[in-house]
């Protein structure tokens, strides 16, 4: 997906890059252990529809453009769009989300592990 912010286009990737710069900003430590969150974050962000988050994906999609704007150019782009620009944007980041291969292998084993989890609490 491609976007253009202060006329610079923005290749969004929802690859390592994004995956990285997310659980950078969105872990927790639980019994000395940083437990990354992003994919969780994201995935929930985009089913909410929260715009803050929006922002965020967004530039952590950007993470490997050459000519990557700022976080503050994100959030003015995303506070301009009309409602109609706004929701598209929300389908087509959570489109971008659902296809990436790296989100999809971490959604399968945070499943894996929920069900796990389950089992052993019966």
């Amino acid at each position: 997906m491609k976007i253009t912010i202060n006329g610079k286009e923005q290749e969004l990737n929802f690859g390592f890059g994004f995956i990285h710069e997310a659980n950078t900003v969105w872990n927790t430590q639980r019994e000395g252990i940083e437990i990354n969150l992003g994919v969780i974050y994201t995935t929930t962000a985009l089913e909410m529809g929260d715009i803050e988050r929006l922002a965020e994906i967004v530039y952590f999609a950007t993470s490997d453009n050459d000519n990557r704007v700022g976080k503050k150019d994100v959030m003015n782009y995303i506070q301009s769009l009309s409602l109609k620009e706004l929701e598209d944007l929300f389908k087509g980041v959570k489109k971008g989300v659902d296809e990436s291969v790296p989100v999809k292998f971490a959604m399968k084993k945070l499943n894996e592990m929920a069900k796990t989890s389950q089992k052993r609490a019966k």
